[in-house]
């Protein structure tokens, strides 16, 4: 009769094959998976755009898109965009610097906040119909109940304006 040999479990081998691995490593073989390392990158300007350009330009400018490695940034007035534009090469050598690796950014190009590419109209809505009676001026009874109404109102301005429009409309 021969000894019989212990069975091996199919978990001991897949535990033995299994090494343990940095939570980190993990994510980042993930993301390099589904492809999307450039994209997170390129999302880190957006987010920590202040910390990169610091907090006297952030105040003025915000990133608004990449399309390749070009960073589309607005400006809030023309003498800004003036004085980045003499700094457009520091700038992004900054945002490289601080994303690390694989430049993210090769040029920025300045527009003013104000000059932004026009976007399509939205499909227009449809217009909520007139109200069904014509809105006019409150009578003397409905005053005193609007002015009773707003005496609950701590601030004078607020209730003054209060008063006033529902006065004008008579409600």
């Amino acid at each position: 009769m021969t000894p019989e040999r212990p069975r091996k479990r199919r978990w001991d081998r897949y535990r033995r094959r299994r090494q343990t691995v940095a939570a980190g490593d993990l994510v980042a073989a993930v993301l390099a998976r589904h492809g999307i390392i450039r994209d997170l990158r390129e999302h880190r300007v957006f987010v920590e755009w202040a910390t990169i350009v610091g907090p006297r330009i952030a105040r003025r400018t915000w990133p608004e898109r990449m399309e390749g490695k070009t960073l589309w940034v607005a400006v809030e007035s023309s003498p800004w965009l003036a004085e980045l534009s003499f700094l457009t090469g520091d700038l992004a050598a900054r945002v490289n610097r601080h994303i690390g690796g694989e430049p993210v950014c090769s040029e920025i190009k300045l527009a003013l906040a104000g000059h932004r590419q026009k976007v399509p109209e939205p499909v227009a809505r449809k217009r909520r119909p007139p109200s069904p009676r014509p809105l006019s001026a409150a009578t003397e009874s409905q005053l005193v109940a609007i002015t009773d109404e707003a005496a609950a109102i701590e601030d004078p301005e607020l209730r003054d304006i209060i008063i006033a429009a529902r006065g004008r409309i008579g409600l």
